[in-house]
């Protein structure tokens, strides 16, 4: 479970360290299964193949990510925007680790969602481009020569509280008639079961506020290295 605001450490092993800072779940945003703690901001270091060892870490509050040299403890580069994550993904290809950084959006058009790799085509995440949604939620795979891991950055959604809750307003995606058609089954009830909440999330998400309305979190996931090659 953890203890909130504290850093654990989550894999010690050859050439490969796993820590994460543990978070305590708001009130307003625990769930079924998301009650006491979660796992907040994560950092990885690896043995660099020239020497000494590369950290990489993601702010899982922002989705930010970073990398720096351990000998120096100067950040080498910092940013969730694209140009920022080609350097990222350079530093640690100098390091002798792999990477790949995705995004999840959605798109009004066809309502449908999907990972797609963040690089110059995907938009910042504060950035809302409409027909695209961006979502916050992203994940980021690491390999080096003893460990692979995937880093998923979650969230818990709140749609309102007591005093306010989220409006929808369907005239809003006249332009998308995939949108329009999705938004006008909810409002009449006539929604299938099974994309209700996904169909809500969507819609509403170019309303929600980050520091308001998510509460992120990390999911750790260590594996060791496959000989299958992992795409850039």
């Amino acid at each position: 479970m953890g203890t909130p605001q504290r850093v654990f450490n989550l894999l010690s092993a050859p050439a490969v360290s796993v820590n994460a800072r543990f978070e305590a779940v708001p009130a307003e945003f625990k769930g079924e299964d998301i009650t006491e703690t979660v796992l907040g901001s994560v950092g990885v270091a690896f043995c660099d193949v020239r020497g000494g060892m590369i950290q990489f870490e993601i702010d899982v509050a922002n989705g930010d990510i970073s990398t720096r040299r351990l000998e120096s403890m100067q950040p080498t580069t910092r940013s969730n925007q694209p140009p920022g994550n080609r350097s990222v993904g350079d530093r640690l290809k100098a390091a002798g680790v792999r990477f790949m950084h995705e995004w999840y959006e959605c798109d009004l058009r066809w309502m449908a969602c999907e990972w797609r790799e963040a690089s110059a085509d995907t938009m910042p995440l504060d950035v809302p481009m409409l027909p695209r949604v961006r979502t916050g939620f992203s994940r980021i795979k690491l390999r080096g020569s003893t460990a692979q891991l995937e880093i998923s950055r979650h969230a818990m959604v709140r749609l309102g509280n007591d005093t306010r809750s989220t409006t929808i307003d369907c005239q809003h995606f006249t332009a998308w008639p995939a949108a329009l058609a999705a938004c006008n089954s909810l409002l009449h009830g006539i929604a299938p079961y099974n994309f209700k909440e996904e169909w809500t999330l969507i819609l509403a998400a170019s309303s929600l506020k980050p520091g308001r309305d998510f509460f992120y979190f990390a999911q750790v996931i260590i594996e060791q290295p496959t000989r299958k090659p992992m795409k850039d």
